[in-house]
Formats: C-alpha cells, sequence, structure tokens
C-alpha cells in the first residue's frame, strides 16, 4: 500500500511539473557555432545581434563592431565614419540592438556617451547614419515606431525633477518623451515610498538597478532585474498591464538583507548574496507569445546556476517554465521569426580568444 501511495506521489509531482513546462522540451541545444578566431574578440561581449542572414555582430572594446557570417565565416569590421558622423567615433562600444524590420543597428557607446545608428541597404554591408546624445544611456534599448524613435531603459528626470526609469528619444526630432515612473518600475505604491526604499534604506539599489525592455508593436514589455515582474506597457495610451509568475525555481532578491552589506560598503558580500538570488536577465516579445529569461539562485551545496525560459501570452497569461540546457550565459539574442535562441556559452575562453554561441530552437 506505501509503495503505491509512493508511486502515486511521485507521478503526481511529475505531472505537476510537466504541466508547468519544467519537463515540456520547450527549448533544446540545436547548434554550437565557434566565432571565427580573426574575430579577436577583446572581451566576451555585453551583447550581440543576430541579422536575418544569420550573420553575428559583436561591438568590441577595441572600438570596432565585428561581423562574423556563420555560413561563409567571412568576418568584416564597421567603424562610425563618414559625413552623417562627422568626427564622431566608436572608442568603446559595449551594447548593440538591430531591427530586422527597419534594416537599422544602434551601437551603444559609453566611453563617448552616445547611440550610433547604422543602415544597412544592403546585406552586404553597414553604411553609417547618425549619432544620438543621449542625457542617460540607461541598460538597455531598442527601436520604435518603424525605426523613428529609442525606447530607453535608464534613469532621466523631467523639468519637474520626477524620475522616470523608462523614455524615448525622437531619433530625427530628438523630442523626448516620459514613459514609466520610477516607482512603477520598483513595485513602490508611490514616488515617496520609491524614495524612501532607494535613497533612506537603499534597499532597491541594493538588489540592482539593471531593467530590459523587448518593443512588440504599439507596446513595450519591460521587467527589472530584481522582481520577476513583467510591465507591459502601450506606447500610446500609456496603460499598463503587470504579469509574471513566481515559481518555486525563483527566489526573489531580499533588498533588506542585501542593503546591509550594501550600505556599509561591503560589496564583495553584497554580490556573493546576489548570487543566492534569482536575478531577471532578458525579455522578448513576439505577436503570440512573451519570453523571459531568469537566473536561478547558487545554493550552498552547488555554485551552478540555470538559467530558465517562461513563457507568456501577450496578454499576461503564464503558459510554460522550462529550464535553459547546456550552461548559456546572460548574453542572449532571440530570432523572432524563427523561434531561435543564441546565447553565449559559459565554456567560452575570453583570456585565449575562444568563444562559443549555443543555438537553440523554442517549441512554438
Amino acid at each position: 500500500m506505501r509503495k503505491t501511495l509512493a508511486t502515486l506521489g511521485f507521478l503526481f509531482v511529475f505531472l505537476f511539473l510537466n504541466s508547468n513546462g519544467i519537463f515540456g522540451q520547450e527549448i533544446q541545444l540545436s547548434e554550437t557555432i565557434k566565432v571565427d578566431p580573426k574575430a579577436n574578440l577583446k572581451v566576451n561581449p555585453r551583447s550581440f545581434c543576430v541579422t536575418e542572414d544569420k550573420a553575428f555582430i559583436f561591438p568590441d572594446q577595441d572600438g570596432k563592431i565585428k561581423i562574423f557570417g556563420k555560413n561563409e565565416r567571412s568576418l568584416k569590421f564597421i567603424k562610425a565614419s563618414g559625413p552623417n558622423f562627422g568626427i564622431e567615433t566608436l572608442i568603446r562600444p559595449m551594447y548593440c540592438f538591430y531591427s530586422r524590420n527597419e534594416a537599422l543597428l544602434g551601437v551603444i557607446d559609453y566611453e563617448v556617451r552616445k547611440v550610433f545608428i547604422f543602415n544597412r541597404p544592403k546585406k552586404e554591408y553597414f553604411t553609417s547614419m547618425k549619432v544620438i546624445d543621449c542625457p542617460k544611456l540607461g541598460y538597455d534599448m531598442e527601436f520604435a515606431g518603424d525605426g523613428e524613435q529609442l525606447i530607453i531603459s535608464g534613469y532621466l528626470t523631467d523639468k519637474e525633477n520626477n524620475p522616470f526609469d523608462l523614455y524615448s528619444i525622437n531619433i530625427r526630432t530628438r523630442k523626448i518623451s516620459y514613459l514609466l515612473p520610477s516607482y512603477q518600475k520598483y513595485n513602490q505604491k508611490n514616488a515617496e515610498d520609491y524614495v524612501i526604499e532607494y535613497y533612506r534604506k537603499q534597499t532597491l539599489p541594493a538588489i540592482g538597478i539593471k531593467a530590459f525592455i523587448d518593443i512588440q508593436g504599439d507596446d513595450a514589455y519591460f521587467v527589472w532585474e530584481g522582481e520577476l515582474r513583467i510591465i507591459k506597457l502601450n506606447l500610446h495610451s500609456r496603460e499598463t498591464k503587470v504579469f509574471g509568475k513566481k515559481t518555486p525555481y525563483y527566489t526573489k532578491p531580499d533588498g533588506a538583507k542585501l542593503s546591509y552589506s550594501y550600505l556599509r560598503g561591503d560589496f564583495e558580500t553584497t554580490w556573493k548574496e546576489r548570487k543566492t538570488m534569482a536575478y531577471v536577465r532578458n525579455i522578448f516579445a513576439t505577436p503570440r507569445h512573451v519570453f523571459l529569461v531568469y537566473e536561478t539562485g547558487k545554493s550552498d551545496k552547488s555554485n551552478v546556476s540555470t538559467f530558465m525560459l517562461q513563457r507568456y501570452s501577450p496578454e499576461g497569461n503564464y503558459i510554460t517554465e522550462d529550464s535553459i540546457p547546456d550552461n548559456p550565459g546572460a548574453q542572449m539574442w532571440f530570432d523572432k521569426e524563427s523561434y531561435e535562441l543564441y546565447a553565449f556559452s559559459k565554456q567560452s575562453d575570453s583570456n585565449n580568444g575562444e568563444f562559443t554561441i549555443l543555438k537553440y530552437k523554442i517549441k512554438r
């Protein structure tokens, strides 16, 4: 009898996990891609893009943007030059974002605090287009409005000194629009509570301040790294919808615990404690689905974290959660048309210039 009950109990747990997508075969490794050593990448890139013809774009800290064609294994370099850029030049490009519909490439250079924009009239090359001087560069950026706007995840205050953590810049007119107040990013009731938690108690910066965005149609999907809580924002009406499912694999960062060492300036301890908690790493939106990636915390027994992929409907209904196999890193690119996810492997050896990209196929 006990054996029967134990068997039934195991079956129940298996079915429960499977119904939540844990063993749902939602994502599988389909290919391992070695980056051409001729690219001479200086460090593991902070970000990369993949074009519609499967070319990889890496902003590198030697001042070059490197394009590696997967099929023909060709390597090309582009630098900021030409009449549209004037005397501006890339010094330390670190992040990139690419819009296939508009054939636009954006590159963020934190050294000169500018965004360089290239267009791609033909598949063979990119040409210099514009350089945007942003008041605050932020942590993530996307094109919107048929390539006419930059949507920026970063801190900025308006004329009344109200803090915002999502804003837009019109590429042509340079007009700034303020989209999401900071207190909404951090899930605070109002601006006063935000000031207390952020500046006085410092529970929020102790957790972290990065946030990620993706654009689908007229909607921006925004998520703070410190909480599994997606904000869907309509860029026209400014209406918002909040959703997100915290499963047993997700351990929300504890701001009160982290702030103890953070306030004392013991950032090494803060960093170690952060590693035991789960952090959101990216978000991707398609017409059919919204995908969120988070990294689980490392336990005392294991020094290994796991990347989890959650799937939602655009309306915010939770669908599945599955682990991403083969030890990927946080740098990712999602192909919205083919449902292919690309990620730098943690096994890459930056000291020897050996970099590997993992390609996954996600079930539609």
